[in-house]
């Protein structure tokens, strides 16, 4: 207990710089007792906040305690008629103060107080390095936008309309590389993101769509707005969730990130009812990811094998042509001096023929679309083909290959 500030147990105040600063003095300064007594007393009282403040000393930003050093050195010149007792009864109260108010500070930011599950989900975008959402309003999904409201890092930028929003993220992860964050509310602002969500998956752009919901209790009876979103996007997404447990948020939104980029990247939908954004708990950011059965799905390294008959076809080839899709996202500066543009029925002639006559198909992240291949028995009749893609199943779906490799896939940890 320091003064009137509770600390849970086990914790301690981020307050170590605090101690040598002097931000805010002037008021402390007209406070400040000049008795000796008072001194003794005070710096009692720093002598308590220091040594709970050594156990994070650590974790203080150095900016904080070079501007309340420089601001305690500025101290006696600002008041000049101060004796050395007074003077140092005003830095020490005013030190001790805004050590309390640094702890209070830290304890909020930083410490296991609990919270709304508005502000952990907000929190988990600020941990997973996301700095941009697009996010419309509804009253199923306020409870965010407060949040975002409440964050220095996450800006919201408010678009019109939902299916706009969930365009705008879809872009801002092609453009960026981050995943791209979109945040509605019920019923007709979560079907709004239905055709977004669709594109997503089929361009492989990594999304996150963050939707509110009716309470729980209200789920299942056609409550004003209820939409099951889940069950309406299970065939579009890469995967959704249901957050059921306020305890919870911290561990599925570390999945949904995890999901999103890694592998074949898609979206990922986050279904929250509006009592879980209202619920108070202590998030647990070390909740272990619960995605066993999507690791094992993961591919393996290449055998040698499949590496040295991709070289052995290309060293053989004649005439070889590279077929490359969506998987080879912004590799347009090593391709462009290649390129033959479009291929298929809205593509260019020189294109098509290419394709027609070649001995080596060098297949990189396509699907080998109907628009692209036409009859299938009739694309590329005289070429080996070799399909490469980070998506096992893509491999021989539509059209099959001679020589097939997945390479391993990189995301994060």
């Amino acid at each position: 207990m320091f003064g009137s500030l509770q600390l849970p147990a086990g914790q301690a105040p981020n307050a170590y710089c605090s101690l040598h600063g002097a931000a805010q003095c002037a008021p402390a300064v007209h406070q400040a007792s000049s008795t000796l007594r008072e001194v003794r007393n005070i710096r009692r009282r720093q002598k308590r906040f220091a040594r709970k403040a050594s156990q994070v000393r650590a974790e203080a930003p150095a900016d904080v305690a070079e501007s309340r050093i420089a601001e305690a050195v500025q101290l006696r010149s600002a008041s000049p008629n101060l004796s050395a007792d007074e003077l140092e009864a005003a830095r020490a109260s005013a030190s001790a103060s805004l050590a309390q108010q640094g702890a209070s500070e830290w304890v909020e930011r930083f410490g296991r107080q609990q919270r709304k599950g508005s502000d952990i989900l907000v929190q988990a975008l600020e941990r997973e390095g996301i700095s941009t959402v697009f996010a419309y309003p509804g009253g199923a999904s306020l409870e965010i936008h407060q949040a975002l409201t409440r964050s220095d890092t996450v800006r919201n930028i408010l678009c019109r309309h939902e299916q706009g929003e969930i365009f705008a993220a879809e872009g801002w992860g092609k453009v960026t590389g981050e995943v791209g964050v979109c945040i509605a509310t019920s019923g007709p602002g979560a079907t709004n993101l239905v055709t977004g969500l669709a594109d997503a998956l089929l361009d492989s752009v990594p999304l996150v769509a963050i939707t509110g919901q009716v309470p729980r209790r209200m789920i299942g009876t056609d409550a004003f707005q209820e939409t099951p979103i889940v069950e309406v996007t299970r065939q579009i997404t890469k995967h959704n969730y249901l957050v059921m447990d306020v305890h919870d948020i911290p561990r599925i939104m570390k999945e949904a990130f995890y999901l999103a980029r890694t592998g074949r990247p898609g979206p990922v939908l986050v279904d929250i009812p509006k009592d879980v954004q209202q619920s108070m708990a202590v998030p647990d950011w070390n909740t272990p990811m619960a995605i066993a059965g999507y690791m094992r799905r993961l591919p393996p390294p290449p055998a040698p094998s499949q590496l040295s008959a991709i070289v052995r076809a290309l060293h053989e080839a004649k005439k070889p042509v590279l077929y490359v899709g969506g998987g080879c996202l912004n590799a347009w500066q090593e391709l462009h001096p290649l390129s033959l543009h479009m291929l298929g029925m809205h593509g260019t002639v020189v294109a098509n023929y290419a394709v027609d006559h070649a001995d080596l198909l060098l297949a990189f992240g396509v699907r080998f679309d109907d628009r692209v291949t036409g009859k299938l028995e009739a694309f590329a009749t005289r070429a080996r083909i070799v399909h490469i893609d980070i998506d096992p199943a893509e491999i021989n779906k539509n059209k099959e290959a001679h020589i097939q490799h997945v390479p391993p896939t990189c995301g994060p940890p």
